[in-house]
């Protein structure tokens, strides 16, 4: 099952598979570091900054409605005639034309949209304290998370050795005859299961720090050195920006 959905989310199935690790090294250093870093680098809240340029373009787009607006059109043209019955052979004819427009009355048609433009821009602005203060809290919540991971492998670190500690004194009290191997046998469940805890808070301690990598919007592929290639917007702008015409991708597909 494991496998199975491993190949699923990866693409490939599992090989020469290694334990985790956290990523420490690419984690803020303090509550606050978090909290800034998510607040400023965050994809969420920059995608919300860039609806509100937006917006802010809109409102300029709206209020050119309301003023005037000029245009120049030219026109040449050339005719020949080769009957010599008639006096004129050629003839040559140019025009240009310049108009301006200035908008009288509308009925508030501009007027109104450049009112709904501004509605909408202050609610873009809305729209991204809301993401900060949400990445802010997602941010504070990840570290805590963290911080607790952190103490619930020393927790389950010491556990494992205090039983051990205690196997190895039951151990010696039954080849004294003080001890039965049914007591053995608990002490080496007890050892066991706190193995088997501390591998679980050694699983959680690797998906707290992932967790609080992707809270201050550092998970991807630049910042983990991954061997993939990350999609750049630029690049594929660059590729289609002079096309014309045409239906074929820049893959060729």
């Amino acid at each position: 099952m494991s496998q199975a959905t491993y190949a699923q989310v990866i693409g490939n199935p599992p090989a020469q598979l290694r334990p985790a690790e956290v990523v420490d090294r690419y984690l803020p250093k303090s509550r606050e570091d978090a909290m800034m870093m998510a607040i400023r680098e965050h994809p969420a809240v920059t995608a919300a900054g860039f609806d509100v340029d937006v917006a802010s373009t809109n409102i300029r787009v709206a209020e050119g409605a309301l003023l005037p607006s000029a245009s120049v059109q030219g026109s040449a043209s050339r005719s020949r005639d080769n009957d010599p019955s008639l006096s004129t052979f050629a003839t040559d004819q140019a025009s240009i034309v310049a108009s301006v427009t200035a908008p009288i009355y509308d009925g508030g048609t501009a007027a109104s949209q450049t009112r709904a433009a501004k509605e909408v821009t202050a609610q873009s602005r809305l729209v991204l304290d809301r993401v900060r203060n949400q990445a802010r809290t997602a941010a504070v919540s990840a570290w805590v998370a963290n911080e607790g991971a952190k103490i619930a492998v020393s927790a389950s670190e010491s556990e494992v050795k205090a039983a051990t500690v205690a196997l190895q004194g039951v151990q010696r009290e039954a080849a004294g005859g003080q001890r039965t191997t049914v007591d053995v046998l608990n002490s080496q469940a007890d050892l066991i299961q706190a193995k088997a805890r501390l591998i679980g808070a050694l699983r959680d301690r690797v998906i707290a720090s992932y967790t609080l990598l992707s809270a201050v919007g550092h998970l991807d592929v630049k910042t983990l050195s991954l061997n993939t290639p990350d999609y750049l917007p630029e690049v594929h702008y660059h590729q289609v920006r002079d096309a014309w015409h045409g239906l074929r991708t820049p893959s060729g597909r």
